[in-house]
């Protein structure tokens, strides 16, 4: 029997992951499904009503509360949220950490319709366009499934690079119109995104990969951005350019 180890991931929907020991590809891939912001609207895992309705509504204020969590997952979760508080981040695996952190070695392309995108990817602000280099695009799991032809979890990441600091800017997107509704954890949110709840947080995993990332929904997307290399400002940079994504969209 496989050991299994229980851990919160705060992304956008603040859910529990299980990371398997064994088996990568199988085991990451069920633990990313947990972890990932789109999150399928709960039949019989234990939801409330009201954490049922956060998941389907299309309003970016609806978030979904710990207590609306499955009973046996409610009180790990408290406790993953006090620990990010008292460390100043948050524990990722390393799987999660490289595949943001190394995300240069799994570009695919440059052009994401390459495999048909099933949505229109958000338009560019013109501060993003005038300071950073477009390196290319990729997809969450890539580094374990580079085979990949069709991008079945409606989610894409379009990877950046500052033109003077060099600092690496990811833009992770899913479009409300290929999964359901995206939501954030009610007691994990610290920020706002042009009058939207929004998480920031510096995550951490066991080897010492550390970045950024920033989380919020519209009501036609689902967003995460995520900044490394250069960590100074991060939060003032990556609530600025939300905001900036948000407007222009």
């Amino acid at each position: 029997m496989k050991k299994v180890v229980l851990g919160l991931c705060v992304l956008c929907v603040g859910v529990l992951a299980w990371f398997m020991s064994q088996q990568l590809s199988e085991d990451v891939t069920k633990s990313d499904e947990l972890a990932s912001h789109q999150l399928s609207p709960p039949k019989n895992g234990g939801f409330s009503q009201d954490a049922t309705d956060a998941i389907n509504s299309n309003q970016p204020s609806d978030l979904l509360s710990i207590d609306g969590l499955p009973v046996e997952l409610r009180s790990v979760a408290r406790e993953a949220l006090e620990l990010e508080v008292k460390n100043g981040f948050g524990d990722v695996s390393d799987f999660q950490a490289s595949e943001i952190v190394d995300i240069e070695k799994y570009i695919i392309g440059s052009n994401p319709r390459w495999v048909r995108i099933p949505f229109e990817p958000s338009a560019l602000p013109e501060s993003i366009v005038d300071s950073y280099e477009y390196i290319g695009y990729t997809l969450p799991k890539y580094s374990i499934k580079k085979s990949v032809v069709i991008m079945k979890n409606g989610t894409l990441r379009r990877v950046f690079k500052h033109r003077d600091s060099g600092s690496i800017l990811v833009i992770e997107e899913s479009s409300d119109s290929v999964r359901p509704r995206a939501t954030l954890l009610k007691e994990a949110v610290n920020i706002s995104v042009a009058d939207t709840p929004a998480i920031y947080g510096l995550k951490k995993s066991p080897n010492g990969k550390t970045y950024a990332s920033l989380n919020w929904t519209t009501e036609v997307f689902a967003y995460v951005l995520y900044q490394f290399n250069d960590l100074y400002n991060a939060r003032q940079t990556l609530v600025h350019l939300g905001g900036e994504i948000t407007l222009n969209n």
